[in-house]
């Protein structure tokens, strides 16, 4: 659902872009933490149609043009294979160990695949949010997609809610 809400809001941004004086083919998307991971997998299942979910102006992709990932796991599946965790329990309704093909699902490495959008990392120097970060890169340049790590000096988990870390993550994603 959460992915799904996620394409919806693109469509609708893509719907209203002429009165929001946005250009709907230069859409990106960010976020961090659990928002990062949502970021990665919107990213990453872009062209997918089956991933689109229902809602409104369904006439509209939800392609996107590039994403930055902000301490967002990128393999959710190895990220609980071995552990039942509260907030997995509440986001899935199932564990990894019930359920392991709807956590690959909703891991972006999965989806990884030639004419997926540009996508770079900005994470904390003291953040462990970094599981399948490092794999899926690999993929990407592998075919040649753009990627790239932005590793921020002595920054916790979440960086991007507190200066220095803050100014640095907005020049970081401008220059993207």
């Amino acid at each position: 659902a959460a992915l799904y809400d996620c394409k919806a809001a693109i469509r609708c941004l893509k719907a209203h872009a002429k009165e929001l004086k946005l250009d709907p083919n230069r859409i990106g998307v960010m976020g961090g933490s659990a928002g990062g991971h949502l970021t990665g997998l919107v990213s990453m299942t872009t062209g997918k149609k089956e991933f689109d979910g229902d809602g409104p102006f369904k006439d509209q992709t939800t392609d996107i043009r590039s994403a930055i990932v902000l301490a967002g796991p990128a393999d959710v599946l190895t990220m609980n294979k071995d552990k039942t965790g509260e907030g997995s329990l509440l986001f899935f309704g199932v564990s990894a160990q019930e359920n392991p093909n709807l956590y690959a699902q909703a891991s972006a490495i999965t989806h990884v695949r030639p004419g997926v959008p540009p996508t770079i990392f900005i994470e904390g120097e003291k953040d462990t949010v970094k599981i399948g970060r490092a794999e899926m890169m690999e993929k990407l340049k592998a075919l040649g997609i753009e990627t790239s790590l932005h590793t921020l000096k002595d920054a916790p988990h979440p960086f991007w809610m507190s200066d220095p870390w803050c100014a640095e993550t907005v020049d970081i994603a401008d220059e993207f």
